[in-house]
């Protein structure tokens, strides 16, 4: 058509020309774009040793819920726990003050277990059972962070994990926890290993449309 090309997603106000039974009419996109999918907002891709991988901006009232999808990671120490912290802008990260429960099983039979309140919480475990740095050994999780910035509940993170223990054996576990000190509004989420560094994984960042 010689005109400029859309580089991103059409405005919902942007309008297009149809026929309706050889009628020309114009249709705004908000009324044809799909809807409840995963809209991307950052992505990291780890290829050498880093402390933690945090994700800073896009967290915000954009939407109700906010995922991070995690594959092919692999932790520096074997044996550790992988976490998540939440925090804000104001006060960064959230040291204490963690509820966690879990539950996983193992494919050698064993039904794991973990749980934790308190200030001695430093992050909410995705896992109880430690994770395999092995050279044949990885994992992944699917994580929810659901209504950041609300001032009057608690911020609940939920998903689940699964990979290779630190014994070899695959394990699927079940997580969740929230910040338990305060309902303050949230707008960062860190992934972090209870010791150590992570080696290699990508982790993306997405926003769950709200229609």
């Amino acid at each position: 058509s010689a005109q400029t090309a859309l580089a991103s997603e059409p405005a919902d106000t942007d309008e297009f020309l149809v026929s309706d039974a050889g009628v020309l009419k114009r249709i705004d996109y908000s009324l044809i774009k799909g809807g409840g999918g995963l809209v991307l907002l950052s992505s990291t891709n780890v290829t050498s040793a880093t402390a933690s991988v945090d994700f800073t901006s896009g967290i915000d009232s954009t939407y109700d819920s906010y995922k991070i999808h995690a594959t092919d990671v692999r932790l520096a120490s074997d044996d550790v726990d992988m976490r998540i912290r939440v925090g804000n802008s104001s006060d960064g990260f959230f040291d204490n003050n963690y509820q966690r429960a879990s539950l996983g099983r193992e494919a050698d039979g064993d039904t794991t277990t973990g749980s934790g309140v308190g200030g001695g919480n430093v992050g909410i475990a995705m896992n109880h059972s430690g994770v395999g740095n092995a050279s044949d050994e990885s994992y992944g999780f699917e994580l929810t962070l659901v209504k950041p910035s609300t001032t009057d509940t608690h911020k609940l993170v939920y998903g689940t994990l699964g990979g290779m223990n630190d014994d070899n054996h695959f394990t699927v576990i079940m997580f969740g926890g929230v910040y338990n000190n305060a309902v303050s509004a949230v707008d960062r989420i860190q992934v972090i290993a209870s010791s150590g560094n992570i080696s290699r994984g990508r982790f993306t960042l997405f926003g769950v449309a709200n229609s």
